[in-house]
């Protein structure tokens, strides 16, 4: 009766280690099957986000666009020169003695206007 006894023992042993692997086994499956679905989930808004953040960067240029020709139609010279007499501004063209003539290099002077001659001598080598 005692080895009928061990030998069960020994059986539920087995079974008790064989349930507890499936059990860790399956609760690691699960775990891994959740982060598979979670990442999925995240690229699926990351791509949802693009496609947003794409077609609000296409209105944007579209309205940039619509921008340039309003504001190129509005700088025609004979409507520049129409808004000149209409509201009385007395605007003209300047007069020579009114013009500066630039012979030196204009970035290197704008550069160092900007930076107060920091980077001057880098612009000026080249680098």
């Amino acid at each position: 009766m005692t080895t009928r006894i061990r030998n069960r023992k020994k059986t539920t042993g087995y079974l008790n280690r064989i349930l507890k692997s499936v059990l860790i086994f399956l609760v690691c499956v699960g775990c891994l099957g959740t982060s598979i679905v979670y990442l999925r989930h995240q690229r699926s808004e990351a791509a949802n986000n693009i496609r947003k953040l794409e077609r609000d960067i296409s209105v944007e240029r579209r309205k940039v666009a619509e921008l340039g020709a309003q504001l190129s139609s509005a700088m025609a010279t004979n409507k520049l020169i129409k808004k000149n007499r209409q509201y009385s501004l007395g605007l003209a063209k300047p007069r020579e003695h009114q013009i500066v003539r630039v012979s030196s290099n204009v970035e290197s002077r704008l550069l160092r206007k900007t930076s107060g001659g920091l980077l001057s001598a880098n612009f000026a080598a080249g680098n």
